[in-house]
């Protein structure tokens, strides 16, 4: 009964080996791919980043003085397989019951939509200048107006003390 007993770990250990070593060679062969994935789409990008600047000098090597360089964009690179595409959106909440969203931004403007209370807009970084004086109710506000996408994909203005970073509500009654 004791050598049995001396086996089972022996045995154990034997079999967690076979299971590394299994992992490791079933492993290696996924990771070089994706490894060789990247170094091409790099080589890519590096190449027609190149082509790209040669273009660009060339083209103002043979230009005149007297006509205005109009910088060229350079192209958005390609998606590598793998790789997600993450798009950094900052996500305001509506604090308003029935805030609308204008055209433009101005009290007068059309109305695009009316967004409810804690409804997610997408912030597309862009805000006015001046501010606007708007009262509340109990509030008299001051604040500048914020281009915003809601979640049927239209682009509009709401006004600064209609959204936050949190989910709060504004006491204006």
């Amino acid at each position: 009964m004791t050598k049995k007993a001396n086996a089972l770990p022996k045995i154990e250990v034997l079999i967690l080996a076979i299971f590394f070593i299994s992992f490791v060679i079933w492993m290696v062969p996924r990771c070089t791919a994706t490894k060789t994935e990247y170094q091409q789409a790099d080589l890519e990008e590096a190449a027609e980043d190149a082509l790209l600047s040669d273009e660009v000098a060339e083209d103002t090597a043979t230009q005149e003085m007297a006509t205005p360089i109009v910088p060229t964009p350079l192209p958005r690179s390609k998606p590598v397989p793998g790789r997600p595409i993450i798009e950094n959106v900052t996500t305001l909440y509506v604090t308003l019951e029935n805030l609308n969203m204008r055209v433009e931004p101005r009290v007068g403007a059309k109305i695009v939509d009316r967004l409810s209370l804690y409804d997610e807009v997408a912030f597309l970084n862009e805000v006015t200048d001046t501010t606007t004086e708007i009262n509340l109710g109990k509030l008299v506000t001051n604040e500048p107006w914020v281009k915003v996408k809601n979640k049927k994909g239209q682009e509009g203005w709401v006004y600064g003390a209609g959204v936050n970073y949190y989910k709060i509500k504004l006491e204006v009654e």
